[in-house]
């Protein structure tokens, strides 16, 4: 009589979001897809604020380290583990110079968004 949601765990290749001056690339980023809708969602609640808090908060360091980095190539690649799903690959381009730190942080989590906007993630 009523059809039960089937969610079943899958990865995306590749996902790229963009805000300002930042770029974000994410490679095999776990998300839940419906079944017979194709509807994509996180694969956990808290999935959205863990994933910028392992990356900002963990992987990338302090701001001036983070200026360093970008400074040497423009680029920084990080890869972040969350719960037990395949690591996730991060790409993170500027195309100008890192000034202050929050503007920074503002952008990254604004391409992030923008990024599984666009992929079609809803909480």
């Amino acid at each position: 009589m009523f059809k039960t949601k089937e969610w079943k765990i899958c990865y995306l290749s590749e996902i790229i979001g963009c805000y300002k001056d930042v770029q974000i690339i994410f490679r095999n980023l776990p998300c839940k897809i419906n079944a017979s809708s194709g509807r994509k969602k996180y694969p956990y609640n808290d999935f959205g604020c863990e994933l910028y808090e392992a990356l900002v908060g963990q992987k990338l360091g302090d701001f001036p380290q983070i200026k360093r980095r970008f400074e040497l190539d423009g680029v920084i690649h990080e890869t972040i583990a969350l719960k037990d799903y395949l690591n996730i690959e991060v790409e993170l381009i500027t195309l100008k110079r890192v000034i202050d730190d929050e503007t920074f942080y503002y952008e990254v989590g604004e391409a992030m968004t923008d990024a599984l906007s666009k992929a079609g993630i809803k909480v």
